[in-house]
């Protein structure tokens, strides 16, 4: 058999897996790792003892060290992979020991002579040596007509196995492997719909670059982070890409199914995935979903003795929302891109920006940022800096340096200056080291998570906002010239 590339197993695999679903014909799970497990089925008459096993058309990308071949009652003894292309001398090694039909032109009345041989054997320039009822022939100089195209030749790879059975008769034989050159990602569709909520559409792009067409296949769809290590995958063919886009009109994935961390989607139909092919499928369509628009800057102050500033920060806009059941979500986000729309006046609708989003859990808070602000402009400064106090010398044991501390007060003055129609809501950061204390400010300021102080207010149109904020902090410096003294 003329194997191009192939790998060898001596290996019981089945015997670990005789626990696993079989009757579940051909499965696809894709990874959003670039990677997709690939599981198929045959039903197979076996005999006590060895037997050979063909699966056809297994992928292009094969990873080889991840066949798995298993079944009742059966153990995997040897795995060969590789393409068995079709040609002439691949069909005439594969009907050896079986009857084809012959057809030649008699030279003496022009008419053509269908006859029956049997092959004997493929001889080195790949002629075939054929047993007719009047001998055996080695030079024939017409035709062989074969009954059908024999199993395991084929231009799309194979897997040969030979497995052990223990008993005489029909048997499911699964195929199980991981095949890089296919990939899925989330995207979804949130469009503005007023002040308060917008609709959100989720689709799932799955990706074949495999070189393979898959028809009628389950279709899985695996979100989180499965940590994968590359191994180099057998290519016995360069594949031939084409650009084909299909869009699953009305269809929604089943509720995904929790596994070891990760989430599942079900696909709950039979379909195609054809090589070069962007498929996509609809798994979320939310109306109503309640959300919060804001403006957010984070300011560039930083305390210090040397006055710095920043001037005309155009805010970025965010658009936050719960993902939980009562606001019309509830379900685990896959990571993905988000695009925003909104319409103008007139009704026509327009792309406003977007952002990608992480792998969100049932009850995590959504934040996403679409862009700038043009209408919003924002500076801050310093006001003041004050020292107060007596300075503060403290020695250091490990050498003759002295730390020097002296305190300041420091006044800031923010100014958000909105030049539209509308009110524009606020949301400023500043980040402090945390001796720094706040001993006055206009409005209540809160600290999130990373440690940032946050001033929330509205800013009405036409109109500038001065938030004004006094911080004590203390400044220490190391001194070594050797002319502080301390007793």
């Amino acid at each position: 058999m003329n194997i191009r590339t192939a790998f060898l197993t001596v290996l019981g695999c089945s015997i670990a897996l005789n626990g696993y679903a079989l009757g579940q014909g051909k499965e696809i799970t894709i990874y959003n790792q670039g990677i997709a497990l690939i599981k198929d089925e045959l039903s197979s008459n076996l005999k006590i003892g060895l037997n050979d096993v063909v699966f056809n058309e297994v992928s292009k990308n094969i990873i080889p060290q991840s066949i798995l071949v298993y079944g009742n009652g059966i153990e995997v003894i040897e795995q060969n992979f590789g393409i068995n292309e079709i040609s002439y001398a691949n069909m005439l090694k594969e009907n050896i020991g079986k009857k084809v039909k012959t057809l030649r032109v008699n030279p003496a009345n022009g008419k053509y002579e269908f006859d029956e041989a049997k092959v004997l054997a493929v001889n080195d320039q790949g002629k075939a040596v054929l047993e007719f009822g009047y001998g055996v022939q080695t030079g024939f100089d017409g035709e062989v007509i074969f009954n059908e195209l024999p199993k395991g030749v084929s231009n799309t790879p194979i897997l040969k196995t030979k497995v052990k059975s223990d008993g005489n008769g029909k048997r499911n034989v699964g195929l199980a492997y991981l095949s890089t050159g296919f990939s899925w990602d989330a995207n979804y569709v949130a469009k503005i719909i007023d002040d308060k909520y917008l609709n959100l559409l989720g689709r799932m792009s799955i990706n074949n670059k495999s070189g393979s067409d898959y028809k009628r296949i389950r279709v899985n769809l695996m979100a989180g982070d499965v940590n994968v290590i590359k191994e180099q995958s057998i290519q016995p063919k360069l594949m031939k890409m084409t650009n084909a886009i299909g869009l699953a009109k009305d269809a929604v994935i089943d509720e995904p199914e929790s596994l070891n961390g990760n989430y599942l989607y079900k696909i709950p139909y039979v379909t195609d995935i054809n090589d070069g092919e962007v498929k996509q499928i609809s798994f979320i369509n939310s109306e109503k979903v309640e959300y919060k628009k804001d403006n957010e800057i984070v300011s560039t102050l930083y305390l210090s003795t040397v006055k710095n500033s920043f001037k005309d920060v155009n805010p970025t806009i965010t658009y936050s929302f719960n993902n939980v059941a009562e606001n019309g979500l509830g379900e685990p986000l896959p990571k993905g891109k988000v695009g925003f729309y909104d319409k103008d006046k007139s009704g026509d609708i327009h792309f406003i920006g977007e952002d990608v989003i992480t792998n969100k859990a049932n009850g995590q808070e959504i934040v996403l940022k679409i862009g700038n602000n043009f209408d919003v402009y924002t500076s801050g400064e310093f006001s003041e800096i004050q020292k107060i106090g007596e300075r503060k010398y403290k020695r250091n044991a490990n050498d003759t340096c002295v730390t020097v501390e002296d305190a300041y007060i420091f006044g800031i003055l923010y100014k958000v200056t909105n030049s539209s129609k509308y009110v524009q809501k606020i949301t400023l950061k500043q980040y402090f080291p945390e001796s720094a204390e706040i001993i006055s400010e206009d409005i209540k300021s809160v600290v999130d998570n990373q440690g940032y102080k946050i001033w929330n207010f509205d800013v009405k149109d036409g109109e500038e906002y001065k938030l004004n904020v006094k911080v004590e902090h203390k400044i220490e410096r190391r001194d070594c010239s050797n002319k502080i003294y301390l007793d």
